[in-house]
């Protein structure tokens, strides 16, 4: 509310923090790759 008082682009903010968002969780998927598992030693067993 404090940015649509001042009459500052609210939807472009909130645009940018869940693209940023997505993102972060999106890398999350390379450590699902069986090299990097492997290279960081992150395989179970």
């Amino acid at each position: 509310m404090l940015r649509q008082s001042q009459e500052l682009p609210w939807l472009r903010l909130a645009l940018i923090l869940g693209l940023v968002a997505l993102c972060t969780l999106l890398s999350t998927l390379v450590f699902r790759t069986h090299a990097i598992r492997k290279h960081f030693n992150l395989d179970k067993g």
